[in-house]
């Protein structure tokens, strides 16, 4: 059934659940159910409780990466896109890339290839691996030329990214910026992030994700330069990607072998 008809009363009546981002999984949906698996073929997790599963005992998989090479090209054919409306070439501008995951760890191994610099933000990584090889975000902001968003959408922990970008960070990019966000909606506060483009603080933006979504606000979808309804990993291979990972991960929990040939619709 479609993701948004997903309610209580049909998760009531299964072992496992198989969504995308557009179902809410949490208490409202499962607190009757006696669902045992959680499966989300998408890369974020934000639409699922994890915490709530964990106390449950409700085994969760989902599929990071899965789309990745979807979004960079996204983000590479839309900042191709920009380029050339502007008149502005990629070749020599400075890309911050925040986040340096899956998506963002391809995007800037790719960017070089257009003659841009790029500068890696991504603070998790860095505490890991140490900090050669990765600048601040604030580094990021003032050097940049482009800052796109390529980061999970957190409100807890050491680095919640819960509007990641708000006023004080637009504030601190260039007045000729482009900023992207690909990532979760909410990364960027809205509100700022129309601001900023009324008030040409920033010169353009690519929004693919949305906050208030599926309902985005009509004055920013006015203003930014290129929108898109969060598709920039709506690839088939990313969704057969997605589908294989979480075939795995549900054998995993029924201790079954894998027997779907997946190649056979590639």
């Amino acid at each position: 059934m479609p993701g948004r008809a997903i309610k209580a009363e049909a998760a009531r009546e299964a072992d496992v659940l198989l969504v995308r981002s557009v179902t809410p999984v949490g208490p409202a949906l499962l607190d009757d159910a006696d669902v045992q698996f959680v499966g989300s073929a998408t890369a974020g997790r934000d639409h699922v409780d994890v915490g709530f599963l964990r106390e449950r005992g409700i085994s969760f998989a989902h599929a990071p990466g899965s789309n990745a090479t979807s979004v960079v090209e996204y983000v590479l054919a839309a900042l191709l896109r920009l380029a050339v409306r502007r008149g502005e070439p990629l070749r020599g501008k400075t890309v911050g890339v925040v986040g340096v995951g899956a998506v963002g760890g391809r995007l800037a191994r790719r960017l070089p290839s257009f003659g841009a610099r790029v500068l890696r933000n991504d603070p998790p990584r860095a505490e890991r691996e140490g900090e050669e090889g990765f600048a601040s975000l604030r580094a990021v902001l003032h050097e940049s030329d482009v800052v796109t968003l390529h980061t999970p959408l957190t409100v807890e922990g050491s680095h919640p990214t819960h509007h990641l970008i708000g006023p004080s960070e637009l504030n601190q990019m260039k007045d000729s910026a482009w900023l992207v966000n690909a990532a979760r909606g909410a990364v960027v506060s809205g509100d700022a992030l129309r601001a900023a483009l009324r008030t040409g603080k920033i010169a353009a933006a690519v929004v693919d994700a949305w906050e208030n979504e599926p309902t985005p606000d009509l004055e920013l979808l006015r203003r930014v330069s290129l929108a898109t309804p969060h598709v920039a990993g709506y690839s088939f291979d990313g969704k057969v990607a997605g589908t294989v990972m979480l075939h795995r991960a549900l054998c995993e929990h029924l201790g079954a072998e894998p027997s779907w040939d997946h190649e056979a619709v590639l």
